[in-house]
């Protein structure tokens, strides 16, 4: 099925789409997303990612204006600062 559906490599959107109007499994957009991702000529024609605009940001004016924190979670429901 993911090969009849992948004919004409429309790529991993209209896939889910052209899928969810006619068929549908357990896991199917992630199998849709892996076929496209493995396939070389979907790779070579798709569209670059879009590049996000830089913000910058005024010069702090005093020590201490502006302050980072970069957190992550552990998995386990505790968060890491650094």
């Amino acid at each position: 099925m993911l090969e009849e559906l992948h004919k004409g490599h429309p790529g991993i959107v209209r896939m889910k789409e052209l899928a969810r109007s006619y068929l549908w499994w357990p896991n199917v957009d992630l199998e849709i997303e892996q076929t496209v991702r493995n396939c070389a000529s979907c790779q070579q024609v798709r569209k670059p990612p879009a590049v996000a605009p830089l913000a910058p940001w005024m010069w702090p004016s005093d020590p201490w204006h502006r302050v980072h924190v970069d957190y992550t979670e552990n998995g386990n429901g505790h968060y890491l600062y650094r």
